[in-house]
């Protein structure tokens, strides 16, 4: 009960702020790209923070739509986008709304491909 107290309370939050969710992530992420290539290098504190906080924001996504996740695998550059993505996928119920749109064969396919 715990678990699905947890889950609907990080929907209803992703709900009531989807638009600054996005806008948050996809700020993030250019930030994270310009930092990356200013400094030539993906590891600086200013990054780590950017990857951390745009994986939150992915997180709470993910309970609306699956697909961010997929794209975001699909991007990651580093270790931390992809273990991120992955732990999302791992977790990603089939038979939930927020993978309507969203072919489980993906998901599997990218789990698969992680482990590779």
């Amino acid at each position: 009960k715990l678990c699905n107290a947890l889950d609907m309370t990080r929907k209803q939050l992703a709900q009531a702020s989807s638009k600054e969710l996005e806008a948050v992530y996809v700020s993030l992420a250019s930030a994270a790209t310009a930092d990356a290539v200013a400094t030539d290098t993906m590891y600086s504190v200013e990054a780590a923070g950017a990857r951390s906080l745009r994986n939150a924001c992915l997180n709470y996504m993910a309970t609306l739509d699956a697909r961010p996740v997929l794209a975001h695998f699909d991007a990651a550059t580093c270790m931390t986008d992809k273990i991120a993505a992955a732990s999302l996928l791992a977790g990603l119920d089939p038979s939930k709304e927020n993978m309507q749109h969203v072919d489980p064969k993906e998901k599997d396919d990218r789990i698969h491909a992680f482990y590779q």
